[in-house]
């Protein structure tokens, strides 16, 4: 369910950066990694990026469960997704904030 959690949070932040950068231009965003990425090499390159962090992020958690998620592996497993999550959420609330009428 983390995973799904994860997945869906950057999603979120994906669908809303979409639609802020078709109706706001590119200056909306405020990250300037993924700003950059997208003046750079386009919407494409966003998308690589996001599931390659999933993939990163659940990959880390996989080995994290394999080795009993205890310890360090709790960490190792469970910060990395815990960020993810919320970067999702941030970033996909803080799009939304710039798409809704004032």
């Amino acid at each position: 369910m983390r995973l799904v959690t994860l997945a869906i949070a950057q999603a979120f932040d994906f669908a809303t950066f979409s639609v802020m950068v078709r109706e706001y231009g590119f200056h909306a965003e405020a990250n300037p990694i993924v700003q950059s990425l997208f003046v750079s090499l386009g919407t494409p390159a966003v998308v690589i990026a996001k599931i390659a962090l999933v993939t990163l992020i659940t990959a880390l958690a996989v080995a994290a469960a394999v080795r009993g998620g205890e310890g360090r592996w709790a960490l190792i497993g469970g910060m990395p997704l815990a960020l993810g999550i919320a970067a999702g959420l941030i970033g996909g609330i803080t799009n939304a904030a710039v798409i809704l009428p004032h």
